[in-house]
């Protein structure tokens, strides 16, 4: 099961993808992958002028 639509939305918002823990948890009797995101705060910071000045 891939939920690529929740997927996009860290992307979208500038979080990077640090990695990923395969068949970590188990939903409707299927194993699915978790993946981690991480947005330093200079990198938050720069999004969000951008963002507010367009």
């Amino acid at each position: 099961m891939v939920n690529e639509k929740s997927r996009a939305i860290p992307e979208r918002l500038g979080f990077i993808k640090e990695g990923a823990s395969r068949e970590s948890g188990l939903i409707s009797g299927k194993f699915v992958d978790h993946y981690w995101y991480s947005l330093l705060a200079d990198e938050w910071k720069d999004w969000a002028y951008v963002a507010y000045h367009k």
